[in-house]
């Protein structure tokens, strides 16, 4: 379990990046075109009996390519695990492996052997020191994967993720993904990884390691271009990184802490629809409030606009999704945070894991609390299990992160945990209005 609480834990340490000098800025050459990517409608077959959802029958889907990568996570399916000695709830997936293996903080998903079923690509840490990089194939049930790394070109090994972006960085219309990692292994010293996948028309990727002398530990991350060149740049470690359109990324600017103080999540979208992608960065035990870095036409720097959302009850920010919730247009922020505060003298009381989710509505570029918009999303600290049972069930941890997604093709989109989870239900389903707690089953898939 120890793995585990590094991982859960991770989300409320501090940012352990150091700022550097602004470097000077790249010169691009002109963008490439991207074709045209055909978006299929999903058609999943499903049945819904009680709070349980069976997903009966899955019919290939295409997602389309975005540079930004909040719009990439949308699969059909999702990955969660849980350590419970071999005792494994009906809707966790099957990881074919012959190993014990502990998973990264972080998951993306495509379908990378292009037989029409999505797969995903998570860091296994086989042991206490060795960690690499894999994609779980999807035997086309939605529940049953096997691990494989015969898609890399050059070794994973040493590469976590404790966050994974998919994105374009070629403008090549072949998915790419970057694997932001962290390494704690030493206390007080730690560093990490930002790992580019370049995809191929094969279906194999190029991994370009990028230099890491100053050991920035990249908990957390977002890609989309942010200075108007058309190529794919990333935010992490408090920098941003613009990107050559070949999957190398340079440091250009150290964001200072007018924007917000030691932010650990990160996300980029266009938000006042200027054609321009915005900054969302938070963090957590009232360092400091959740920002929004207005675009100012391709720059960053002091003289941004810069907007403070209200702060909550619930301190230590784990996750940020990005979604139009209330359909008026504009993009809205959902934050899953969990409780913290936990006192020097009880700091593994789970009771200070609970999360719940968070909604600002944007009218108009102006984003203001909505409490309660998200019911029943309070999880963790034994609300939804039984912390008697030993394994299984305990809802020990609230949600760590989270997605937005149409798990059972009925056209509405769910809430859904991933990574770690073991509580009694794996979704929240919007009924007559209502978010209630649910369970999305795929054990009876069937191609």
């Amino acid at each position: 379990m120890k793995k585990a609480l590094l991982i859960l834990i991770g989300f409320t340490l501090l940012s352990s990046c150091s700022n550097d000098e602004t470097l000077e800025k790249i010169t691009p050459s002109p963008p490439i075109a991207q074709p045209p990517i055909i978006t299929v409608p999903s058609k999943i077959e499903a049945r819904t009996n009680g709070d349980t959802t069976y997903i009966t029958k899955i019919i290939p889907t295409e997602y389309k390519l975005y540079k930004e990568s909040f719009k990439n996570q949308r699969s059909g399916m999702f990955f969660q695990w849980q350590e419970n000695n071999g005792v494994n709830p009906l809707y966790l997936p099957q990881k074919n492996s012959s190993m014990k293996s502990w998973f990264g903080g972080g998951q993306s998903y495509g379908d990378v052997n292009k037989d029409g079923y999505m797969d995903f690509l998570i860091s296994v840490n086989t042991d206490d020191s060795n960690v690499e990089l894999r994609w779980f194939i999807n035997d086309g049930d939605n529940y049953n994967y096997k691990e494989s790394t015969s898609m890399f070109n050059q070794s994973t090994k040493g590469m976590s993720a404790h966050k994974i972006l998919k994105t374009d960085v070629n403008n090549d219309g072949v998915a790419d993904y970057i694997a932001l990692g962290v390494d704690e292994r030493v206390p007080n010293a730690y560093s990490g990884n930002f790992s580019v996948l370049i995809g191929k028309s094969n279906g194999t990727f190029d991994v370009n390691n990028i230099p890491n002398p100053n050991k920035y530990w990249f908990h957390n991350g977002a890609a989309g271009d942010l200075n108007g060149d058309g190529y794919t740049d990333v935010i992490t470690a408090s920098f941003i990184w613009f990107g050559d359109g070949k999957g190398n990324f340079v440091k250009n600017y150290t964001m200072p802490n007018s924007y917000c103080n030691s932010p650990l999540v990160y996300e980029i979208a266009d938000l006042n629809k200027d054609g321009f992608n915005d900054i969302v960065l938070s963090t957590g035990q009232d360092l400091d409030a959740t920002s929004i870095i207005f675009n100012n036409s391709g720059k960053f720097d002091s003289s941004n606009k810069v907007v403070k959302l209200q702060n909550v009850e619930f301190k230590a920010i784990s996750d940020i999704e990005i979604y139009d919730i209330d359909t008026d247009g504009d993009y809205d922020i959902i934050e899953d945070r969990q409780l913290g505060g936990a006192p020097d003298s009880d700091p593994w009381n789970p009771i200070y894991n609970k999360s719940k989710l968070f909604v600002y509505m944007n009218n108009e570029g102006i984003f203001t609390y909505a409490p309660n918009y998200i019911q029943n999303s309070e999880d963790g600290g034994w609300l939804n299990g039984n912390q008697s049972v030993g394994i299984g069930y305990q809802d020990k941890n609230g949600w760590s992160v989270f997605k937005i997604d149409d798990i059972d093709g009925d056209g509405v989109d769910d809430l859904i945990p991933e990574n770690f989870h073991n509580g009694k239900y794996n979704g929240l389903k919007k009924i007559n209005g209502v978010w209630k707690q649910h369970i999305f089953s795929f054990q009876k898939c069937k191609k």
